[in-house]
Formats: structure tokens, sequence, C-alpha cells
């Protein structure tokens, strides 16, 4: 798997097993498939079966079974905002339960209106079924268990790039694992979900639900667990932003019980509107490290994590965000925060956002190896060639600078850039293609950037 402790964003790349058949269905069921499904079940093993802009609902477009095939379901343009499946309140959208693999891939599509009995309102993963869901939307979806998404028995499903809004349940507003499930969130926002416990994320019954750089803001729990809650299961928390959550009875940020282990490094609690920042019962435990936890209004490093306030690198300070009118993304960090970087005692970047609100320079005003950075993709998805800008700081000697494209195993895809590099601004381009100098399949990958001990990462998704 692809290392995930890094200094800013991520570029992902998930490519398609093969390349096999495009598939494509219409909203309106003219064409060859009337649905959703009627294409899945014609479709072999690497085939994609591609969605055209609009609204799929009715039988056929929501139960979807991939029955074990690895296949790509995707938007045709990978814009979840203009691929619906609207589930009508009448079930869910998908079910694995037949061993699917990371290369069963749902690649940017809205999910909205599900209703899982008892589990799972857009999407339910049994068994150990582990398919990879990417840059997809969740909105208005309900279940008892995982609003969104529920895993159980197992199942260890990817889930990268999502954003979570407005999502229901009793346990697990927008997922909820159970049951030895071990689903990994990368990259996510998860806001204004709502549930009795975990507001956000609940996992249950030895589960080990994975939080890389996410930000979960806005969260409301009518009992516990604002933005998680965990019972007799080990979640972990790292470099995310947990902000605004409320827990009506405890635990703003984080709540465990009946022996849950908690390991929570590198991320923020802020502001919680009800219940402390964690909270643990006395056969809990919650393991923190690098982390600023400040203003909640139940009570900051109290309880279980009283005596780590000055521990390891931990803190109680304003995070310092900019300012919700700065649009490229909330919940990013100043320069002067305390959890930029440079103000960390070797902790890195605390939280899931970078430091970005300043205003940028621009390239008449940046004195060439000001900064390391890596920029965003301008047209992102892309169709090759994806030209990519990055810049190198001035440094005591030349220093190895990486640039290169993985997929979302870890593989390597290209390498751009391998050699000792001084200051300055720089562009490179990647051609889709793989170090063979073949052509790869859509989907998504990661770009990464290695200088010295300081590492980038930025998402990258190929449609051509």
């Amino acid at each position: 798997m692809l290392e995930l402790i890094l200094l800013s964003s991520i570029f992902l790349v998930v490519p398609a097993p093969g390349t096999g058949t495009i598939h494509s269905v219409l909203p309106d069921g003219q064409g060859p498939y009337p649905t959703i499904q009627a294409a899945i079940d014609s479709a072999l093993a690497g085939d994609v079966i591609e969605l055209a802009d609009g609204v799929f609902a009715g039988a056929g477009n929501r139960e979807l079974d991939f029955r074990g095939k690895a296949l790509i379901l995707r938007s045709q343009n990978g814009d979840p905002g203009t691929c619906v499946i609207d589930c009508g309140n009448g079930g869910r959208a998908l079910w694995f339960h037949s061993g699917e693999s990371a290369d069963a891939l749902v690649l940017g599509i809205t999910i909205r209106s599900g209703l899982g009995k008892p589990e799972g309102g857009a999407i339910l993963c049994e068994g150990i079924a582990s398919p990879t869901i990417a840059h997809c939307t969740f909105s208005g979806n309900r279940a008892e268990r995982g609003g969104a998404i529920a895993c159980r028995g197992g199942s260890g499903p990817a889930i990268i790039g999502c954003d979570f809004s407005g999502n229901q349940a009793k346990m697990g507003g927008a997922i909820c694992a159970i049951d030895l499930a071990h689903p990994s969130l990368e990259h996510c926002r998860v806001t204004g979900n709502q549930a009795e416990h975990g507001g956000a994320i609940a996992g249950v019954q030895g589960a080990s639900p994975q939080m890389s750089e996410c930000l979960v803001v806005g969260n409301r729990a009518t009992k516990e667990g604002g933005a998680v809650w965990c019972q007799s299961s080990s979640p972990t928390v790292s470099q995310c932003t947990l902000a605004d959550n409320h827990g009506q009875i405890a635990g703003g940020g984080i709540a465990a019980r009946d022996m849950s282990a908690v390991s929570l490094e590198k991320s923020i609690i802020v502001f919680s509107t009800a219940g402390g920042a964690v909270s643990c019962d006395a056969n809990s435990v919650a393991i923190v490290s690098c982390c600023n936890i400040f203003g909640n209004a139940g009570g900051d490093w109290d309880g279980a994590i009283a005596n780590r306030a000055t521990d390891r690198g931990n803190s109680s300070q304003d995070p310092l965000f900019c300012s919700e009118l700065y649009p490229p993304a909330p919940r990013m960090l100043r320069s002067d925060s305390p959890c930029a970087p440079q103000q960390t005692r070797g902790c890195g970047r605390i939280g899931a956002r970078a430091v970005g609100c300043d205003r940028p320079l621009s390239d008449a005003e940046e004195a060439p190896g000001s900064r390391l950075f890596l920029q965003p993709i301008g047209s992102n998805p892309f169709a090759p060639p994806a030209r990519i800008d990055y810049g190198v700081p001035a440094s005591d000697g030349p220093l190895r600078l990486s640039l290169a494209v993985f997929d979302l195993q870890g593989r390597l895809v290209r390498r751009l850039v391998d050699r000792p590099h001084g200051p300055g601004t720089f562009t490179a381009t990647w051609d889709g293609r793989d170090v063979g100098d073949r052509p790869v399949a859509d989907g998504l990958y990661f770009c990464r950037l290695r200088f010295g001990e300081h590492r980038l990462t930025r998402q990258l998704l190929l449609i051509r």
C-alpha cells in the first residue's frame, strides 16, 4: 500500500484491471443496456460500466451487484455532480458480498436517498469484499448502521476522496464498521451527518477503521461521539481535522467504549459544540501524539487524556484556520498556525489541510526556490498529457528529487524526475503511459514528490 504519511494532499491513481470493453449506460434506458445492472451482468472482469450524465433511478439502477467481478463503475466525465444514482428510498445502491477486491472500483458518482435495512444506506460490503470507492458523493442516505456505507465481517473497502453529507443512522451517520471490518478513508470530507452514536463514523465488534487526512466537520451525535464512536474496536485517526462536531452526552470529537483502543496522531480536534474532545470509559484507552486539541465545549485535555497535553508534540492552541471566505478549501491553515509544519516540534503538519490561505505570490514576485510545492493539476480529471508544476527551495547542497506516479497499490507507474535538484520552479508532464511506454487504464492515481525528507502528494484522475 502506498505510504500516506505526507505533508500535503495526494495524487491518486487507481488503474483499471486491464483494458476491457466499455459498456455505456444512459439514464433513460436507451441504448444496449436498459439498466446499470444489465450492463454489469453482460460485462466480463476488467470491463468498464460507464454512466452518462443524468439521474439513474428505479429497479435495475439500485441494489447493484458486481457478482464478484473486477469491474469499474464510473461516470463518463468523472464529475459526481452530474452523474447520480438516486435510490428513491427504495433500497441501497450497491451490495458487495462476493469477495470483490480493490480492482472492483466505483468512481465519480453521487449516490443519494439510499435506504439500508438495516445496514449501509448507499453501499454494503460483507465478507471479505474490499472494493475501491473513489471520488464519490454520498448524500441523504439512511440506515440503522452506516447511513452511507456499512462494512462487516472482515471487509476492507478503500474509500478515497469521497464527500459524505446529510446521511443519517442510529450508529455511524456516514460510515459504520462492524465485526472485524477494516475500511480505510483517505482524503475524505465528512460533514453534516447525524447518528445517535458516531455522528460521522462508528466502529463496533472488533472493527478497525482507519482515517487519514480526512476533514470531519459539523457532524452530530444525539448521544455520544460527535465525530467518531467506537465500541470494542480500534480506530486509527491520522492527520485528520475534527471540528465543530457535537456529542450531546459525551465525546464531541471521539467516544471510546468497552475495551476500545483509539490511536490518534497528527490530528486536530477543535470547537466541539457539545461534549469534550475525547471520552473514554474505564476499560478503553486513547493513545494521542502530535495532536492539537482546543476550544471544545466539554473540555480539551481532560479525563483519559488529562496527563497528555504536553507529551509527544501535543498542544492546546487555536489552530488558526483560514477565513471561511477563503475559497480553495475549508479548514486550511494560516502560515502562522501552530499546526503548520515549521511550528510543530518535529511532528510535521498537524491536521487534514495544508498551509494555503496566505496570498500566493505572482510568478514575478516569488523568488525562485523560496518554497517546496506541488501544484494541483489544472484540469482534474484530465486527458493526457498532465502538466505538473513544482517548486524546489534552496538548500545547503543539491538534494535528490523524485517525482513519480503510483497506482493505488503503491506500484510505480512512471518516474518523471529522479536526480539531484537545485532551487527554482519547474514543470513536468505525464503522458498517461507506464514505464514500458504502454498507455495505462483510466482511473485514479498518486503523484508523489520526494525532496530530502519531505514528501508531497496529490491525486490525479485520468479519463480519456
